[in-house]
């Protein structure tokens, strides 16, 4: 998908940029009038990128329509740290992953952006490829509820857990987070189409949410998998076997949609929130 602050035009203009830049990151802004290269002065520019003081006033100053970064060992989603920067800054980012040989520094391709944040073009919730912190089940639940009208705030990610500390939100973010989302406990017998739903996936803590849609069925992304209706005919035992937890957002209405293509229909193309 095209993005609107990223034409094909502009975007053959800032392709070579991330190429020249590897084996390091390359980072650009982008504003309604320009686009500007910034400097990389993080110690180990091949890791990660920071920026100078002069550069990050003029992002707090004048705030750009996106930033993008390049990731050269080829990984397209954002890194922990990339989604807790980009909340911090609320503007789009992107990354530009890069194919490359490390030994010969022969450079495969330069990847379309892979971009995430409030004010981007929501993608049809039904066929989505995953990828972790970008179009992952967080963000399919979030983009359903911004279509039905409910705000959700976006949230950080973690990717590996273990590497937090306990008490710390992303040791356990399944069951920290729901709090910072406006979700309240409903019990089982409670629960109503519109729900959001917590599960665990055999690693004994949660580790995956969808949104219930009534009668067995869920909005789910799934690891790997495209987004889908997930349906099962033995509702009771499959929430017993996910230890499914049902949340809902305090201000959900009773009517919410939860039919996708009527749902898609009335909202074409709308913006994240």
């Amino acid at each position: 998908m095209t993005l609107p602050f990223l034409p094909d035009d502009l975007w053959q203009q800032l392709l070579p940029i991330f190429g020249k830049a590897w084996p390091n990151e390359a980072v650009v802004a982008i504003w309604p009038d320009e686009w500007r290269q910034l400097e990389n002065v993080a110690a180990e520019p091949m890791l990660s990128f920071s920026l100078g003081e002069a550069d990050r006033i003029e992002l707090l100053t004048r705030k750009p329509l996106a930033l993008l970064h390049s990731h050269p060992n080829g990984r397209r989603e954002p890194s922990d740290k990339d989604t807790l920067s980009q909340l911090a800054m609320n503007v789009p980012w992107g990354i530009v992953a890069i194919d490359a040989n490390p030994v010969t520094g022969n450079i495969y391709a330069v990847h379309y952006p892979e971009c995430w944040g409030a004010g981007l073009p929501i993608p049809p919730l039904l066929g989505r490829q995953f990828l972790w912190g970008v179009r992952d089940c967080m963000t399919l639940a979030q983009d359903f509820y911004t279509l039905n009208g409910v705000h959700m705030p976006r949230i950080p990610r973690a990717r590996d857990t273990s590497i937090y500390p306990k008490g710390h939100w992303g040791h356990d973010p399944f069951r920290t987070q729901p709090k910072n989302l406006g979700l309240k406990p409903v019990q089982r017998h409670e629960r109503r189409p519109g729900d959001l739903t917590i599960w665990m996936n055999g690693k004994g803590r949660y580790d995956h949410c969808a949104v219930y849609l009534g009668e067995g069925r869920y909005l789910t992304q799934s690891i790997d998998q495209a987004s889908e209706i997930y349906v099962t005919d033995f509702e009771e035992k499959f929430i017993e076997r996910k230890n499914i937890e049902f949340l809902r957002p305090k201000k959900m209405k009773k009517d919410i949609c939860c039919d996708i293509a009527q749902l898609e229909q009335v909202n074409p193309r709308p913006l994240s929130k």
